[in-house]
């Protein structure tokens, strides 16, 4: 089925990238968008709310939490030169306090950045210990890629970003 590439005025962001859609189906050399992208046409942002009365979520609270590894990508510190992993955990929303209510239902992604990868004494003991605490093969060589989808028990503690409070991983222990 055809699409007609004349539409009315985008409502929402969504509507704007299948406008966008449309209009590179009808003309080849137009940018192509992909759902949740913007293009140089997408210049009309829609809220459900005023953001001019936004206030920040609450934040998941200190505690621990089981949490499955969904990646782990190896970079260099800026002011240290150090390597380290950012190592991305998934909190499923099963493991919120039943108090907190206003927490993502589908759970939140965090991501921990302190385990530094150096070849020295201090760096192998620390990457031995978070191995027993997920649960990893440990050798010489350690493929970090067979990490993703196991699972450790994340300590969050609340923290501090431009001035506004938010949950962090603290440390992961050994469930």
């Amino acid at each position: 089925m055809a699409r007609s590439s004349k539409k009315s005025p985008a409502k929402t962001v969504e509507d704007a990238v299948a406008g966008a859609e449309t209009a590179t189906t009808a003309n080849k050399s137009s940018h192509v968008a992909t759902k949740g992208q913007t293009t140089m046409s997408d210049s009309i942002l829609s809220f459900s709310e005023d953001i001019s009365k936004a206030e920040a979520p609450p934040v998941l609270p200190a505690g621990e939490y089981t949490a499955e590894i969904r990646s782990v990508e190896r970079k260099t510190s800026q002011n240290s030169g150090n390597n380290y992993l950012a190592i991305q955990f998934y909190v499923p929303s099963d493991q919120y306090p039943a108090d907190y209510v206003d927490g993502d239902p589908d759970g939140m992604s965090m991501t921990y950045n302190r385990l530094v990868v150096e070849d020295d004494a201090k760096s192998r003991h620390r990457v031995r210990k978070f191995c027993e605490a997920i649960g990893a093969k440990m050798g010489r060589e350690l493929n970090v890629a067979d990490w993703v989808g196991l699972t450790a028990t994340v300590s969050v503690k609340i923290g501090s970003w431009e001035g506004e409070d938010r949950a962090e991983i603290d440390k992961v222990v050994a469930s």
